[in-house]
């Protein structure tokens, strides 16, 4: 194992100790919280009406978003045990 994967595999068991749930609300939290400072840069660089600039931010886009990241968030966590299993397999 080299020392990139070395350093993954301790990070990810010191992650799967906190527990899953953990993991997936606070990726999902950073992920949509990201997706908002964007969409709020975006609009103040391209000088939108208030108006138009609250479009992005309804209810419906909201949760449409954090429905997404909740999704990345399981992808992220099934893509980081499948390392960590290979990895455990090596040593």
């Amino acid at each position: 194992m080299n020392s990139f994967e070395s350093k993954f595999y301790e990070k990810w068991q010191r992650t799967r100790e906190k527990g899953m749930w953990r993991f997936l609300s606070l990726q999902t939290a950073t992920a949509f919280l990201f997706i908002h400072f964007i969409l709020f840069v975006g609009q103040f660089i391209y000088k939108q009406s208030f108006d138009e600039a609250l479009n992005a931010f309804t209810i419906e886009n909201s949760v449409t978003y954090l429905v997404g990241c909740f999704l990345l968030s399981i992808y992220l966590w099934k893509n980081n045990e499948s390392r960590f299993k290979k990895l455990s397999e090596k040593e």
